[in-house]
């Protein structure tokens, strides 16, 4: 059409023409046509929905048909589609998943007009299709990201709480060890004295338990070296080889030769992974009552980690489960047969190693846990959200299958104050004073009595050794002291720093036991005091504390390097440091 050409004809024919180049030429999927209940009409359908559908370039516009029931993914869309057409006419950003000819699944928003037929119950429609896959997987990771930020937040404060939950069971379980390891030692009957080991035994699994939940807790030191991945692995399935003979679990162990070692705490890797060994245990003989385990290992290069894997063809992990699987305190074992903690500590564990872990699964075709750590040297490079193919968000099952040592100086977190008090207490008055107490100072912490030729704390030293126990917990001091009394020790003690001054200033002592955390003044104000007014005495003091990683406790303890004791503890443990405290000293 030529410029002075206006008339209606002209006109008319020039906007057809212009219609069908802006048709073929728009670089969004154009689609118009009949949808009816079973079967399509397409009217024309434009190039890019031939691109959009991955079909070929010759391929009639007749045989372009989006909106085939095959095309959908999801059971039920294409009549909720039509449905909502029919009824309001018009579509505006409607999101519907399908598939292209090659099976690929596509996500699109629908711009849509529609009339209904009578005549037929087909409805005309003229879509405008824009495919939205790449944006919906940015949305589908930044989702996942909100997710394990929220996880992350939730694991934070879990933390907090079960560290603070941790400190107050770690000293009554720290009284509760002194006193019947101090019974277990005596003349009992025989009764009397399986009741004191069952006591002894299960106030141990109790302070393993708080262990446990104090790794979740804190980030921990770590005694770390290069490890074969490959050697942790074998030593782990020796230690379940018999159980696993008996139980009818077969085991494939495919590790790969010559993988490069990584720095990690061999004893920690060997939690996580007999963790991971008994939890696959339990879901197969649960289920089948027998199965077949493999763990294998391998070398990623672009990311330069070892992954370890430890499979099962138990019943696998149900899809509600996998995004609690991390979380403390849950387990899909019965009542009494797992704390929930056993895969949250794991999780910890490899984080605080640098590394990943995670979980695939597929109901009834069992599970695969992965734990990835860097190799030694190198850092593991960073994922993108959802880069991980299958993997669940975080969420914990099961037993630990080993817990760290009862007495690990370095590695328990710190509990709430055990008190003083019981046989062999003396009550006699103090020089500080406290609630109650004239001028509304506290009441002091009764005196133990020494025991030998001289009494009292101001007394002129005696051949044995005398020992000062300064704690505010009545009935773990008095364990202690009593242990130390057997061990030939003349004891006395104080409830706080205050009053361990006062005592000093009248006495000699060839040894101190001090808490750390005590009301008045603590233990690292006490030995500020020491350096100032009794510095030969600085050398002379030991410390028991719970877990003091990340804390001032940890700073003070590294710059004075004085000897310390984790609580719960066990009395022998204390008397061979109160030794070696008084010899160096």
């Amino acid at each position: 059409m030529a410029p002075s050409d206006s008339s209606p004809d002209a006109i008319k024919a020039a906007r057809a023409e212009s219609f069908a180049r802006l048709f073929d030429a728009v670089h969004e999927g154009v689609y118009i046509g009949f949808v009816g209940p079973r079967d399509n009409v397409t009217i024309a359908a434009n190039p890019h929905l031939r691109i959009m559908f991955g079909y070929p370039a010759d391929t009639p516009e007749a045989s372009l048909c989006p909106f085939d029931q095959d095309r959908f993914t999801d059971e039920g869309a294409r009549t909720v589609f039509i449905d909502r057409l029919a009824r309001e006419g018009a579509v505006t950003d409607y999101l519907l998943r399908l598939r292209r000819a090659d099976g690929a699944v596509l996500w699109l928003e629908v711009t849509a007009h529609a009339e209904i037929l009578e005549s037929t119950g087909h409805v005309r429609i003229e879509a405008l299709l824009r495919d939205v896959s790449d944006r919906k997987k940015l949305e589908d990771q930044s989702r996942d990201l909100y997710s394990q930020l929220l996880q992350a937040e939730k694991m934070a404060a879990l933390g907090t709480t079960i560290s603070g939950v941790a400190h107050e069971l770690n000293n009554p379980l720290a009284t509760i060890l002194t006193w019947s390891e101090r019974l277990a030692q005596r003349e009992l009957d025989a009764s009397t004295h399986r009741g004191v080991e069952t006591i002894l035994r299960e106030a141990e699994r109790a302070a393993r338990i708080v262990r446990n939940l104090l790794t979740f807790a804190r980030k921990r030191h770590t005694t770390r070296t290069l490890v074969d991945i490959n050697q942790v692995a074998r030593e782990t399935l020796a230690l379940r080889a018999y159980e696993q003979r008996v139980t009818n679990i077969s085991v494939i162990d495919a590790l790969a030769a010559g993988i490069p070692p990584v720095f990690a705490d061999p004893h920690q890797i060997q939690q996580v992974l007999l963790n991971l060994v008994i939890n696959a245990e339990h879901a197969m003989l649960t289920t089948n009552g027998h199965g077949t385990l493999m763990v294998r290992t391998w070398q990623d290069p672009e990311h330069e980690s070892i992954i370890l894997e430890v499979n099962d063809d138990g019943p696998g992990v149900p899809e509600d489960m996998r995004t609690k699987i991390f979380d403390p305190f849950f387990t899909t074992k019965e009542v009494g047969k797992g704390t929930g903690l056993g895969l949250t500590v794991a999780y910890a564990i490899v984080e605080e190693h640098g590394g990943r872990m995670w979980l695939t699964s597929e109901i009834g075709s069992g599970a695969s846990f992965y734990v990835e750590l860097p190799v030694a040297g190198s850092k593991l490079k960073a994922i993108a959200p959802g880069g991980l193919a299958g993997t669940s968000v975080r969420g914990g099952a099961g037993e630990i299958g080993r817990a760290p040592d009862l007495v690990a100086m370095d590695d328990v977190e710190r509990a709430g104050r055990p008190g003083l008090g019981g046989a062999g207490i003396a009550g006699s008055p103090g020089a500080a004073g406290g609630a109650g107490a004239p001028g509304g100072g506290r009441v002091p912490a009764p005196r133990m009595q020494i025991l030998g030729p001289a009494q009292g704390a101001g007394a002129p030293r005696l051949d044995s050794p005398a020992v000062l126990i300064v704690e505010d917990e009545t009935a773990l001091a008095s364990a202690m002291g009593e242990s130390m009394t057997d061990a030939g020790f003349l004891v006395d003690r104080a409830g706080d720093g205050e009053e361990a001054l006062a005592r000093l200033e009248g006495g000699h002592y060839d040894v101190i036991i001090s808490d750390l955390k005590m009301p008045r003044m603590d233990g690292i104000q006490l030995f500020g005091a020491l350096r100032e007014r009794h510095p030969h005495m600085t050398g002379r003091i030991m410390f028991v504390t719970g877990d003091v990683i990340g804390t001032e406790a940890e700073r003070f303890l590294a710059d004075s390097r004085c000897r310390w004791l984790a609580k719960p503890f066990r009395l022998s443990e204390l008397l061979r440091i109160a030794k070696e405290v008084m010899g160096a000293g």
